[in-house]
């Protein structure tokens, strides 16, 4: 029996290789749009495709901008006002 182990392994893989250069992949259609999906997301996230050619900016400017952060910093340390709430008390 050992005797036919090595022919048997032989002729096996002569098949095995045989049948795989037959068709070098075995899903053309999905290799060829293997990532489409992936950069078609991608590309939907890009709010200005031409950003890098053009000179304009999407926002505000800087001032407006800085104007906007102080007030925001401004509202956070204050401390809250107590006034009536939109949840109404029947005291």
């Amino acid at each position: 029996m050992a005797t036919y182990r090595f022919p048997l392994l032989v002729c096996l893989l002569a098949v095995c290789s045989g049948c795989a250069s037959l068709s070098p992949s075995s899903t053309p259609e999905w290799d060829h749009q293997f990532g489409m999906r992936a950069r078609a997301a991608l590309a939907l996230q890009v709010a200005h495709p031409q950003a890098p050619v053009s000179d304009t900016a999407a926002g505000m400017d800087g001032r407006k901008a800085g104007a906007a952060y102080q007030r925001y910093q401004k509202s956070a340390s204050e401390p809250a006002q107590s006034g009536t709430s939109l949840v109404g008390n029947n005291h």
